[in-house]
């Protein structure tokens, strides 16, 4: 007598070994997974300096536009000293300069290399309005500006924001306005150009020579 046994009973040699390969192919699904999961928390690390950057770039632009729609008018009233003709206005240079530091450019280098990219060039023309000046014509033409006129610049926007009632809701008990002092470099040089400079020393000897002033913020 032939006993038949059920095809399920048949099959019982081949489930480890099916087990085997789908405990494999679990693994490296999981596997896999983790590792896109890792490059793009990678990514996003890598991305975050530039996201953070345009963030902030896009935050002061709206500022100015809010606040000071007045400004590039403003730049156009300080002299220029250039005697030639140029292809930027004056207010383009300071644009420019306004720039750099909305950009935390390191050095006249870096902000020319960022002119180099045609895709930072279109951003830079579609927010502030024009193409970007070399940083050397920029430091040029800086240079030679009066500095009074700069710094008058300033005393109109915080004129502005004064008679704008800006700070009124953050008066300090509802009276006085809080003022933070803080010194701020204004330039680095190779030598000592006046007897206002100060200086220091590196660790390699190289003395550096600059101009530090005080500015109060709001």
């Amino acid at each position: 007598m032939k006993i038949r046994f059920p095809h399920r009973l048949q099959t019982t040699k081949n489930e480890p070994l099916k087990k085997t390969k789908t405990n494999l192919n679990q693994a490296a699904y999981r596997a896999r997974k983790t590792k896109q999961r890792q490059t793009k928390i990678k990514q996003r690390k890598a991305d975050k300096p530039k996201r953070e950057k345009k963030e902030l770039v896009l935050e002061m632009l709206l500022t100015i536009r809010e606040h000071f729609p007045e400004m590039f008018d403003w730049m156009r009233e300080i002299d220029d000293v250039r005697q030639k003709a140029s292809t930027y206005e004056l207010a383009a240079i300071l644009r420019a300069c306004l720039a750099m530091y909305l950009f935390k450019s390191g050095s006249r280098n870096q902000y020319n290399q960022n002119r180099e990219d045609e895709k930072f060039k279109k951003n830079f023309k579609r927010l502030f309005g024009f193409d970007m000046p070399h940083g050397d014509s920029v430091q040029n033409v800086i240079s030679r500006l009066n500095t009074e006129q700069i710094e008058m610049l300033k005393h109109k926007m915080v004129q502005k924001l004064i008679q704008r009632k800006t700070f009124h809701g953050r008066r300090y008990r509802g009276k006085w306005f809080c003022i933070a002092v803080d010194a701020s470099g204004v330039g680095s040089y190779d030598h000592e150009r006046d007897e206002q400079c100060l200086h220091t020393t590196s660790k390699n000897g190289k003395v550096t020579w600059f101009h530090s002033v005080h500015r109060p913020s709001w």
